[in-house]
């Protein structure tokens, strides 16, 4: 593989300073040399590497020390955590550490279903931007033209310009509602429509801002969901699986709100910042397309690799090469395009998304262009503190260029700088 001799370098380095480091405080090691070429690291051996390396921050300097993911999650109090690796446009590892439950004990495994939370919201995203490649809307036409169960409300802003698929998946169409609390299982939960009129525990949706300003919004991906099955005449889920989940071979995942047996048994539960249950598993998301999808880290890196995909022109992806090039070239300053955020450094190829529901904490990272990535998934509500470092540690292992940045008295290096 292209990148493995760029891994050798941050594997071999790291090896080296943590010698380096062992002598300086009195402990010494035996050291080996060969003239033999370069031994390319196995999979197994860049996830111990990752497991070994979490780092803090992006920014490296003579105080970083590298510490164990084991030590992080129970130092944060996170029961579970469930990482895959992108490299050379591939999964190259996939792995769970923890447990779904701190009271069950069960072993979290690459296949342990957790809530996506807003990473939903790019599956949500690329789902409507297929129904713009099949001719069914259009990017920038107001989707008054297709909604039917529901119409956007008329106020001062939105009557100041169209309300646009690529402004919902932009979150500049004025739209308010941020995000959502969940219900608790068992109680009423309001469908797409009620979620929308306000009939729930959440604002009914409007446009209340300037359209082109960028505002996060949940409410604008709730519109998406009813113009999905307004679109296609089917359930969103439905809707998502057909034309996202099954073309990619996202079959673990799944938009079920509440989650149904048998995978309810298995899936991860919610915890708090101490790592403590919560009074229930997990809470329902009935705004399915900004919270409400179920997934593993490999399903999620199943759908970066398609979108790499059609990035690159590949034939037969599920979105076209011109629709996913336009996910990077939106507005320089603009921080969000067309369902993912953009690095801030342009161009750039590289986009993420976080995710948190109650309980739940994930990370999404892909370079479009670099086939490179990591998806980390965790169930506990300080669980974003562990995947940042996870994905730095990613960074470090695999050479990501430009990721982090290392100052010279730096007791670590990455491969391929």
């Amino acid at each position: 593989m292209r990148r493995r001799a760029a891994v050798v370098a941050a594997v071999a380095v790291t090896a080296l300073l943590a010698v380096s480091a062992c002598s300086s405080t009195g402990e010494t090691g035996a050291t080996t040399s060969s003239t033999a070429g370069p031994v390319l690291p196995t999979a197994d051996a860049l996830r111990e590497a990752v497991e070994s390396q979490l780092l803090p921050s992006r920014s490296i300097d003579a105080a970083t020390t590298p510490v164990a993911l084991d030590r992080r999650m129970a130092e944060l109090g996170v029961p579970g955590v469930s990482v895959a690796v992108i490299d050379d446009g591939a999964i190259d590892w996939a792995a769970g550490y923890g447990v779904t439950d701190a009271a069950s004990g069960l072993a979290v495994d690459a296949d342990t279903l957790f809530q996506a939370a807003s990473i939903s919201k790019p599956v949500t995203a690329i789902a409507a931007l297929t129904l713009v490649d099949d001719g069914l809307v259009t990017l920038d036409g107001d989707v008054g033209e297709w909604l039917r169960s529901w119409q956007v409300p008329l106020t001062e802003h939105s009557a100041e310009r169209p309300t646009t698929i690529r402004a919902l998946t932009s979150h500049t169409a004025g739209t308010n509602v941020s995000g959502f609390i969940g219900y608790a299982p068992g109680t009423p939960i309001p469908d797409v429509v009620g979620v929308l009129e306000g009939r729930g525990n959440s604002a009914a949706i409007t446009v209340d801002g300037p359209p082109g300003t960028y505002r996060y919004s949940g409410g604008g991906f709730v519109v998406l969901q009813a113009l999905t099955e307004d679109v296609t005449g089917v359930a969103f889920g439905a809707a998502v699986a057909d034309r996202v989940l099954t073309p990619l071979g996202m079959t673990a995942s799944t938009f079920a709100q509440p989650l149904p047996e048998p995978a309810s048994t298995s899936a991860a539960s919610a915890h708090d910042g101490d790592g403590q249950p919560l009074s229930v598993p997990w809470f329902v998301y009935p705004e399915l397309a900004a919270a409400g999808l179920w997934t593993t880290p490999a399903d999620l890196a199943r759908f970066a690799i398609g979108i790499q995909e059609a990035y690159a022109g590949e034939p037969g992806g599920v979105l076209s090469s011109a629709l996913a090039a336009e996910i990077v070239e939106g507005p320089d300053h603009a921080p969000a395009n067309l369902g993912f955020f953009v690095a801030d450094e342009r161009p750039s190829t590289w986009v993420f998304h976080d995710g948190g529901n109650v309980g739940f904490r994930s990370t999404f990272v892909v370079d479009l262009a670099g086939d490179q990535g990591v998806v980390v998934m965790t169930n506990g509500d300080d669980g974003d503190l562990v995947a940042d470092e996870v994905v730095n540690a990613v960074a470090l292992v695999y050479g990501w260029e430009g990721w982090l940045t290392v100052a010279d008295d730096a007791r670590v290096d990455v491969g391929g700088e």
